[in-house]
C-alpha cells in the first residue's frame, strides 16, 4: 500500500484534532470530498468538515476492514463507530480514494444514511427502522 494512504487511514482510524492536521499534509488544495450529505472542494473546506465532525462526535473510530488497489485508485472497506448523545452508532461503509502526485486528491464515500444514520435518531428513527425491516 502506498505510504501516503498508510498515513491517510491510520490518521482516519482516530480521527482526532492532532491527527487531522497531519492528514492535512497529504491532500489536495483541490481535494473533492463526496457523502451522503456532502459535496466539497477544497482542502479547507473538508478541514471545517472533519472539524465539525470531531467537535460534535468527539473521537471517531474507524476500523479498516480491508484495501484494494491499483496504484492510484483505493477501495478501502471501513466500520465507524460514533457516540451520538448516549447512543452509539456503528455502521459499515466503503471509502474510494484517488492519488496523484503524492496527495490524495479525491475521496468519495458509499454508505446507506437511512439505515446507518436516520435509523438511530429518537422520533424518525423508528419511521427508517420499520421500513428497513
Amino acid at each position: 500500500m502506498n505510504n501516503v494512504v498508510k498515513i491517510y487511514l491510520n490518521c482516519y482510524r482516530k480521527l482526532n484534532k492532532s491527527n487531522l492536521e497531519k492528514m492535512m499534509k497529504i491532500v489536495d488544495e483541490d481535494i473533492v470530498f463526496y457523502d451522503p450529505f456532502h459535496s466539497i472542494k477544497g482542502k479547507e473546506k473538508l478541514k471545517a468538515l472533519l472539524n465539525k465532525f470531531i467537535e460534535k462526535f468527539g473521537e471517531i473510530n474507524f476500523k479498516v476492514l480491508e484495501v484494494m488497489s491499483n496504484n492510484q485508485h483505493y477501495l478501502v472497506k471501513w466500520n465507524l463507530l460514533i457516540l451520538y448523545g448516549d447512543k452509539k452508532i456503528k455502521f459499515d461503509g466503503i471509502s474510494e480514494l484517488t492519488l496523484r502526485k503524492g496527495l490524495i486528491i479525491s475521496h468519495i464515500d458509499y454508505w446507506d444514511s437511512g439505515r446507518n444514520f436516520y435509523a438511530n435518531l429518537p422520533f424518525i428513527g423508528k419511521i427508517f427502522q420499520l421500513v428497513h425491516s
